[in-house]
C-alpha cells in the first residue's frame, strides 16, 4: 500500500484586530502525518500564514481544516511539503525496521 498523508491542524494563534477585522489567524500549528495503513507517525511545525486583504476575508467563525490546509500549503509551498513528505517517509521506514534498538542486558542487574 502507498504512503497517505494527511494534515492535523493543532491550533491556531490570531491577532485580536487587524484593522476592522477581528480574530485574523496569523500562525497555524500543524501537524503532517503520514500512514502505510499499519504504521503512522508526523511530524509538528507551526507556520505564519500572511493576511491577504485581496482576497476575501473569512471570518474566524467560518474557518474549516479545508480552509486553513490551504493556507498552510501555499505558505509552505510545494517543494517544502515535498521535503516533509521525504521526512516522513524515513521516519515512517524507521519505525516499520528500527535503526537503533534498545536491548535488555545478557545478564541480571543486581543493585
Amino acid at each position: 500500500m502507498a504512503n497517505t498523508y494527511s494534515w492535523l491542524i493543532s491550533g491556531v494563534e490570531t491577532n485580536p484586530a487587524v484593522g476592522d477585522l477581528t480574530d485574523v489567524v496569523r500562525l497555524v500549528h500543524w501537524r503532517r502525518q503520514v500512514t502505510d495503513g499499519t504504521n503512522t507517525t508526523d511530524i509538528y511545525g507551526a507556520e505564519n500564514i500572511e493576511l491577504n486583504l485581496s482576497e476575501k476575508f473569512t471570518s474566524f467563525s467560518d474557518l474549516t481544516p479545508a480552509i486553513i490546509e490551504g493556507w498552510l500549503e501555499e505558505a509552505l509551498g510545494a517543494d517544502k511539503i515535498s521535503a516533509l513528505n521525504s521526512t516522513l517517509d524515513q521516519k515512517l521506514a524507521d519505525v516499520v525496521n528500527p535503526p537503533v534498538v534498545n536491548k535488555p542486558l545478557p545478564w541480571e542487574l543486581v543493585i
